[in-house]
């Protein structure tokens, strides 16, 4: 009887621990650059996972880590955020998405914007809802607008972290690649548009790593 009791407990207590562990997956912790550590991440919660994460270490024990305390993280086989700057709505930092690594990196960050307009709206996003409505006979607008910003950094040349814009993009992105002779001139004469980010990067980051760079 006393050993059914035992195996009890142990079966409940694992219960609740693959309870507590749900929506977590394996992945690095990055503390600094050179440090690390692996464990069970939890991310998924919208724009949350730009500042923060949950983290479970071989210890079992929970932790919440801000954006402020952490390099970056990965999940396995998924994607990896880094520390930056930018952060929307004040503060000094945030974890944003890596796209593409590389002498030229890209990361990115995607957010939500809700507005209630009484006139027409207008919305240069890729991605728009709206539903009008009505309150005492005057109409409403009620409208939710998903963006995707992409921000560049060139640790070989020691470029500032910085958001492109498609305003003066050629000139943004030719500062970023002007050491590499071909890519620059890729720029001036043919990817000129914002819409040529990836490809820009891709050519300097295929050329930048080749022995001849």
């Amino acid at each position: 009887m006393k050993n059914k009791v035992i195996y009890f407990l142990v079966f409940l207590l694992s219960v609740n621990v693959l309870l507590a562990q749900r929506n977590y997956a394996k992945g690095i912790v990055y503390l600094t650059e050179h440090d690390s550590v692996r464990g069970l991440i939890k991310n998924n919660f919208l724009i949350a996972r730009y500042k923060k994460i949950k983290f479970i270490g071989s210890n079992g024990k929970k932790q919440k880590l801000k954006a402020y305390k952490l390099h970056g993280y990965k999940i396995d086989g998924g994607k990896k955020f880094l520390r930056t700057p930018y952060n929307r709505r004040g503060g000094n930092s945030m974890l944003l998405e890596v796209v593409v690594e590389g002498p030229l990196t890209v990361l990115t960050v995607t957010y939500t914007l809700r507005t209630t307009s009484f006139n027409n709206t207008f919305t240069n996003s890729s991605n728009f809802v709206s539903s009008t409505n009505s309150v005492n006979g005057m109409e409403f607008t009620r409208s939710t607008n998903t963006f995707t910003d992409y921000f560049l950094k060139n640790e070989k040349l020691d470029l500032p972290f910085k958001k492109v814009s498609p305003r003066k993009f050629k000139k943004f992105i030719t500062n970023y690649v002007k050491d590499n002779k071909e890519v620059k001139e890729m720029v001036e004469s043919k990817w000129s548009k914002y819409e040529n980010l990836f490809e820009i990067v891709k050519l300097y980051n295929s050329k930048t790593n080749t022995p001849s760079n």
